[in-house]
């Protein structure tokens, strides 16, 4: 699995874009030879490496530059993630460990968890999906500060992360009503399209009728 298109455009659409080098600290200041960088050096879509004082990018280079940038977040996606994901999950999963940080999601102990990495990984990996798209929020501080930019883009990500997404595993109702019998706990979500979600309810409403 590779970042989509859509991924890509969604890590745009947050990361803004800058055709000249600025001070990410001090993003406003006018750069020369002689300026005092107090934070990175960055440009195009939050480009960092081997960026100089007077660069300058198109939007297709800074996009190439973008997609050579997410090489390591989507390698983390595939050496972290343990169950099936869909490619919206996956875009979103790259998204998060692009903006926040390898080691914040997969490798760092918290003191609260009895396991390595974060809350939202440790679900994921269990096949809670549900559980894992709700621990988005867990990452919306920097500096210890809530960001509202930061708020924003972790409520994306999950709706990003839980979009066209289906029951696949299910009960057939064996009694009473039609959720009668359905065992919530077995249920999971997968990369079925919805007409599919359809077919199976017009089944088990022919089911629920025939037996009765």
């Amino acid at each position: 699995m590779k970042i989509s298109q859509n991924g890509i455009d969604f890590i745009k659409s947050h990361e803004g874009f800058r055709a000249v080098a600025y001070d990410d600290l001090n993003p406003n200041a006018t750069l020369n030879n002689d300026s005092i960088i107090q934070g990175v050096l960055t440009i195009g879509y939050g480009h960092t490496h081997n960026v100089k004082v007077g660069d300058y990018v198109t939007e297709d280079e800074a996009e190439q530059l973008l997609k050579e940038d997410l090489f390591f977040a989507e390698s983390a996606v595939k050496d972290y993630v343990q169950v099936e994901i869909t490619q919206n999950m996956y875009d979103a999963l790259v998204s998060l460990f692009f903006n926040v940080g390898i080691h914040n999601i997969a490798t760092k102990q918290y003191p609260n968890n009895n396991f390595v990495g974060s809350t939202l990984l440790h679900k994921l990996n269990q096949s809670d999906y549900l559980g894992a798209s709700n621990r988005f929020p867990d990452f919306v501080k920097a500096g210890g500060q809530v960001l509202q930019g930061l708020v924003t883009r972790r409520n994306e990500e999950k709706d990003l992360f839980l979009k066209d997404m289906s029951v696949l595993n299910y009960q057939l109702p064996t009694f009473g009503s039609m959720t009668d019998g359905i065992n919530l706990d077995n249920v999971y979500l997968s990369n079925k399209k919805k007409s599919n979600v359809a077919i199976i309810i017009l089944i088990l409403l022919a089911l629920f009728f025939i037996t009765r």
